[in-house]
């Protein structure tokens, strides 16, 4: 949809259908208030609605991010597009009791309440994304084993060689790749493909995918073709730490810098990097009621899950403060009821206690300008979940610097539920 016929729809419906559905709901009153245009907003006395339609898609999450905060005191309601609901019922149940919000779900014409599920049912919930016959610990070793080259392997020995030693790289091997990565920018990657392997340099840009080198099945990569990988990843390299367009404090940067080196943010290692894992979709083509199905689910990354110096479990998610992400604790909690799922093949994976806690940190680094900020909606979220769910933050400053001048990197974990405040 374009932003015109986008505008279009959210004015329609937000200026004629939203009030018929808040009626139904029982607030058929505009709030006075100013609120996001994404939405529709109505209140009374005691209850704030929030009314999202059909033409917001996968951003209907939001209704729950903004909800909260736009409410002050007042009970949360929220009626979203059926479609659509499944992320936010996956949630909700892991506030507060004088927090959580009630859940109408309509089709444009009407609306009815949803009984929410219980905080057992939604991690119960994660099972349907197995397939027949599997369980979590076998859906997670297909899920978080990079390819495996075998035979073929000895075809680019030398190089693969190179990569593992080359001090400027880090692995980042998944499902269908083996692939090298410079602060968080992939710049080495080798693949299957029929007949051989295909062999790619450089800065990776997702629109060519065109292979430095092509290796037939039983050939070696020729030492002429090694070295044309070679100086392609070197240039990356370069670009990545010293160019004009790539040496840039992003999100990848600031992940890198803590994989590297995990007591940043309190975890011993081993520590697990990028561990695929599930999240909730807000779109889905089946309707929640119906029951969920593996469609309700997308596959997510969480940035690190490692042992603390206490023996507990760290989910940390990473976030800049120039992001300012209005949906960053709804990330981290979609990772932390995965984890309940997935926790005794956690324990076991990173031999921790059966008894052992699992917590949620959510890392901040500094902006360009040295401070912290985070979105305003994060406060009343993070504040709002229930006490079942450990969570921390955490600051990191100074954490990039491409040149030859270092500074020390400072990290400071904030006492537990203390969201930092924007500098």
């Amino acid at each position: 949809m374009s932003k015109q016929g986008l505008a279009e729809s959210r004015e329609r419906f937000n200026g004629t259908i939203a009030p018929r559905l808040a009626a139904i709901a029982g607030v058929p009153t505009r709030w006075k208030g100013r609120g996001s245009s994404r939405f529709a907003y109505f209140a009374d006395d005691s209850r704030f609605i929030v009314v999202a339609g059909e033409q917001e898609g996968e951003e209907t999450d939001l209704a729950l991010a903004y909800g909260l905060t736009y409410r002050g005191r007042l009970s949360l309601i929220l009626v979203i597009p059926e479609q659509r609901a499944f992320s936010t019922l996956q949630r909700a149940p892991w506030f507060a009791d004088d927090v959580r919000p009630s859940i109408w779900i309509h089709d444009g014409e009407s609306a009815e309440m949803r009984t929410l599920p219980s905080r057992k049912d939604t991690i119960s919930c994660v099972s349907t994304v197995l397939k027949a016959g599997q369980d979590f610990a076998d859906e997670l070793r297909r899920a978080a084993t990079a390819i495996y080259l075998r035979e073929r392997s000895r075809d680019v020995f030398d190089l693969v060689e190179w990569a593992t030693k080359n001090q400027l790289l880090d692995p980042g091997h998944r499902k269908g790749e083996r692939a090298w990565h410079c602060m968080g920018q992939k710049v080495l990657t080798i693949k299957g493909t029929e007949g051989g392997l295909n062999v790619r340099g450089g800065i990776h840009f997702s629109a060519d995918t065109t292979a430095t080198a092509f290796v037939k099945t039983g050939e070696t990569l020729t030492v002429r073709a090694f070295e044309k990988v070679k100086a392609s990843v070197e240039e990356g390299i370069e670009a990545r730490l010293c160019g004009d367009r790539f040496t840039r404090p992003d999100e990848h940067w600031l992940q890198a810098v803590i994989r590297r080196d995990p007591s940043l943010v309190g975890v011993e290692q081993p520590a697990l990097r990028e561990l695929p894992a599930w999240r909730p979709r807000a779109a889905s083509s089946v309707p929640p009621k119906t029951g969920a199905t593996s469609s309700h689910w997308g596959r997510g990354y969480i940035d690190l899950v490692g042992v603390d110096g206490h023996g507990d479990l760290r989910l940390v998610e990473t976030k800049l403060a120039e992001n300012e992400d209005d949906r960053l604790i709804l990330q981290g909690l979609d990772y932390y009821i995965w984890a309940r799922a997935y926790e005794d093949i956690l324990q076991t994976r990173l031999g921790t206690p059966r008894k052992s806690e699992l917590q949620v940190h959510y890392v901040v680094g500094d902006a360009s300008d040295g401070k912290i900020r985070v979105s305003r909606f994060t406060a009343a979220q993070a504040n709002g979940l229930h006490s079942d769910v450990p969570w921390w933050f955490q600051t990191v400053r100074n954490w990039f610097h491409p040149d030859e001048n270092t500074y020390p990197i400072e990290s400071k974990l904030l006492p537990p539920r203390v969201v930092p405040r924007s500098e």
